[in-house]
């Protein structure tokens, strides 16, 4: 069994998707040409995927460690001692009740291979899950982000198989890791969900680790 260590927390604390915040960061107005393409169920790019382009106002959050983009109207969290921020809509937005992103840094801890990191995430995930909200885990999925980090993603469902929450950690080649993640709320409407993924998806495509 896979020894836990203190960095392995770190890596994973993003597994908490939940609280509220008051927007932070560079909230300047941004409008991002926004790539739609085929994806597995993690979110990870198909080969040979066409994609095409779609204008949506997003804003530019940058802090020291990790650049990203999100919807305009969504209120970024300040950063917690263990390097995460909430990201949630305005409660006037209908983003379905319950709905929230994250982002989640570990400097250095991308020396740790993606099994050790899946597997660290997953036991976290699976702990503190709200409600004792029980979920499964999709294998996870390698790929390359837009803007050229490696990536490994996988998905949480229930026990029908619809997914819950999707979660991608990015990794820079100095080592150091953004783990990004979405909470997808069980009664949402369709619409609803689709556009949580399609936001997230531009997120994870705009990342930049630093």
């Amino acid at each position: 069994m896979q020894k836990i260590t203190v960095e392995m927390i770190v890596a994973v604390a993003m597994a908490l998707v939940a609280g509220c915040a008051t927007a932070e960061g560079d909230k300047k107005n941004a409008v991002a040409s926004q790539k739609v393409a085929p994806r597995d169920q993690n979110g990870q790019l198909r080969k040979g995927a066409v994609t095409k382009k779609m204008t949506t106002p997003y804003r530019k959050i940058e802090t020291k460690n990790y650049v990203i983009e999100t919807p305009e109207g969504w209120e970024v969290g300040q950063e917690t001692p263990f390097g995460q921020r909430e990201i949630r809509p305005a409660k006037e937005m209908k983003a379905g009740r319950g709905a929230s992103m994250s982002s989640m840094t570990g400097p250095g801890l991308g020396r740790q291979s993606w099994q050790q990191l899946y597997e660290t995430s997953l036991y976290f995930i699976t702990r503190f899950a709200p409600n004792g909200q029980k979920m499964q885990a999709t294998p996870f999925t390698l790929g390359k982000s837009q803007q050229g980090f490696e990536t490994c993603a996988w998905t949480m469902t229930n026990s029908d198989g619809l997914p819950l929450q999707r979660h991608v950690i990015l990794k820079h080649s100095n080592g150091n890791i953004l783990a990004l993640a979405v909470k997808i709320p069980y009664g949402a409407a369709k619409e609803s969900k689709e556009g949580l993924q399609t936001i997230f998806q531009h997120m994870v495509d705009t990342a930049v680790v630093r």
